[in-house]
C-alpha cells in the first residue's frame, strides 16, 4: 500500500464538514462540477485518475490511490466535496466487511475525518489484525488509532499506541505521537519545552509533512500556556512549510484573535475563504474591526452551516457555536451545540468552547464539566480566559 504521508496527520485536521453521502454521477457524461482554469494543477490530475477508474471502479488499487489522493486534499483544503469524492471512490467495499487493506485503511480514515470515531475505530482494529500490512503500514495504522483516541479523550489507550508507533516508524513520528497526548495533558509545559529545544534545533522531523505536523503542535501548545513569542515563531515555520494548509491557517487565525490583531486574521484568510471554518475566523475578525462587511459576512456563514445541515452534515458543531455565540450572540443556541459536540470529541478546541458557551449561559453543569475535565487532564489554556475561570473552580 503506497499511500500519502500527509495521511500520517489526518486527525490534526480542520473540522472538514463531510456530505451526508457521496455524490455518485449517474453516467459518464455527467458534470461533476465547473473548474475554473487556475484548479490546482494536483486536483486536475487527480480529475483524470477518478475519471479513469469510473470505467473499472472496482480496481482497488486505483480506488486507493483516488480515495487517498482525494482526502490529503480534503485535509489541506477543508474542502468537503473532496471528501465526498473519495468515498465515492470506495463505494464498492464500503460495507464489505473484508476489504483489502489498503481500502480497510481508508475507509477508517474517512469515517475518522468524518467524525464516525467508533466506527473508525472498528475498521482501524481490523486493519491492524491484517497479517500482511507491512510494518511502516502498521505504524501509520497505529498512529491514525492513536490520534482519534486522542481526539476523544481516551489518552492512556492512545499512549499504549504511541508506543508501538515508536517501535515501527522513525523517531520523529514516534515522539509527535506521544507529543501530541502529553500537550493536552499535565504534562504540557515539560512536553513543549522538549519540543521547543527540537524545534531551534531544526530537529522537528526530516519530511515536510512530519515538521508542519510537529511546529503545528508545539505552536498550539506554546498559545495554550501563554508563550506567545515561541508560539507566533512555530505558526510562521508551520507556514513556511505549506502556506495553504486549512488547519494552520486555522489555528494561527485563533492565535491572532486571542492576541487581539484582528487586522492580521483579515489578512492572512482573505485568499482561503472558499473553507468554512477560515471564513468563521475572518468574519470574527471582520467583526472586531467593525469592518462593513462584517454584517453581510456572518450571513455568508450561517448560509455555509444551513447548507452543510440540509445536506445531512453535522459534523461541525464546535464550529457552528463558535458562530452562534461570537457572530450572533445566541448564547442559548451555542451552549447546545457545543454540548452535542462535547458528546463526540474533546480536544482542547471542544473544551474551550463549552467553558465560553456554559459560562456566557450561566450552565453550572457545563462548566462543572470543564472544570473536572481540567483537573483530571491537567489540561491549561491560559490563551482562554473562560478557561483560566473555571480552572480554579472544583
Amino acid at each position: 500500500m503506497n499511500l500519502p504521508p500527509i495521511l500520517l496527520l489526518l486527525a490534526a485536521c480542520l473540522c472538514v464538514p463531510a456530505q451526508a453521502k457521496p455524490f455518485v454521477p449517474g453516467d459518464d457524461d455527467s458534470t461533476l462540477e465547473s473548474l475554473p482554469d487556475t484548479i490546482d494543477p494536483q486536483l486536475r490530475a487527480l480529475r483524470l485518475k477518478a475519471r479513469d477508474l469510473a470505467s473499472h471502479p472496482k480496481d482497488a488499487a486505483a480506488a486507493a490511490d483516488v480515495a487517498g489522493r482525494y482526502l490529503q486534499l480534503a485535509r489541506r483544503n477543508a474542502d468537503p466535496r473532496l471528501v465526498g469524492y473519495a468515498q465515492a471512490a470506495l463505494t464498492p467495499w464500503w460495507t464489505d466487511p473484508n476489504p483489502p487493506a489498503a481500502i480497510l485503511f481508508l475507509r477508517a480514515s474517512l469515517k475518522q475525518t468524518v467524525h464516525q470515531f467508533d466506527d473508525a475505530l472498528v475498521d482501524l482494529q481490523a486493519y491492524l489484525a491484517r497479517a500482511e500490512i507491512s510494518r511502516a503500514e502498521r505504524a501509520q495504522g497505529l498512529l491514525v488509532e492513536a490520534t482519534v483516541r486522542t481526539v476523544i479523550g481516551r489518552y492512556a489507550e492512545a499512549a499504549q499506541d504511541c508506543v508501538q508507533v515508536s517501535q515501527r516508524a522513525d523517531r520523529a513520528t514516534g515522539m509527535l505521537c506521544t507529543a501530541q497526548i502529553d500537550v493536552v495533558t499535565e504534562k504540557a509545559r515539560r512536553t513543549t519545552g522538549v519540543l521547543e529545544v527540537l524545534f531551534n534545533q531544526g530537529g522537528l522531523g526530516s519530511e515536510t509533512t512530519v515538521r508542519l505536523w510537529g511546529d503545528t503542535v508545539l505552536a498550539e501548545s506554546a498559545a495554550r500556556l501563554g508563550q506567545a513569542v515561541l508560539a507566533e515563531k512555530a505558526f510562521k515555520a508551520a507556514l513556511a512549510e505549506d502556506a495553504q494548509d486549512a488547519y494552520v491557517l486555522a489555528a494561527y487565525a485563533d492565535f491572532l484573535l486571542d492576541q487581539q490583531r484582528p487586522a492580521e486574521v483579515r489578512t492572512l484568510l482573505q485568499p482561503w475563504l472558499r473553507a468554512d471554518g477560515l471564513l468563521l475566523r475572518h468574519a470574527i475578525a471582520l467583526q472586531q474591526l467593525k469592518d462593513p462587511q462584517a454584517a453581510s459576512e456572518a450571513d455568508q456563514v450561517g448560509a455555509r452551516f444551513a447548507a452543510a445541515r440540509e445536506r445531512g452534515d453535522h459534523t461541525h458543531k464546535r464550529e457552528e457555536a463558535r458562530y452562534q455565540l461570537v457572530l450572533r450572540q445566541d448564547v442559548a443556541a451555542a451552549l447546545k451545540l457545543a454540548q452535542a459536540n462535547w458528546q463526540a470529541q474533546k480536544e482542547p478546541a471542544d473544551v474551550r468552547i463549552l467553558a465560553e458557551t456554559a459560562l456566557a449561559a450561566r450552565d453550572q453543569a457545563g462548566q462543572a464539566v470543564v472544570s473536572d475535565w481540567m483537573r483530571r487532564t491537567g489540561l491549561v489554556d491560559q490563551a482562554a480566559p473562560a478557561m483560566r475561570i473555571l480552572a480554579g473552580k472544583p
